[in-house]
């Protein structure tokens, strides 16, 4: 919803580019928005803070929290 609400925006945006300076600015200006975007996106998401947040939804004691793997799995492999 948010990038339909901003579409109008980005055509406004890009065609006032176009007309004032070069046809290619409005392509150079959406390439180094999207670089910025990779780059905060980036030191957003880290598998540490994925698994972080993975374990905080898991309920405990759930078939997914891994607190409750860890029984199963050393059972199986015979070291209780």
């Amino acid at each position: 919803m948010l990038a339909m609400c901003a579409a109008p925006i980005g055509a406004f945006v890009g065609g006032w580019l176009a007309t004032t300076y070069d046809i290619r600015t409005p392509l150079y200006a959406a390439d180094g928005l999207l670089l910025a975007m990779t780059a905060v996106t980036a030191t957003m998401t880290s598998n540490r803070r994925v698994e972080a947040a993975l374990r905080a939804a898991a309920p405990a004691g759930g078939p997914d929290h891994p607190a409750s793997k860890e029984p199963a799995r050393e059972s199986a492999l015979g070291l209780m």
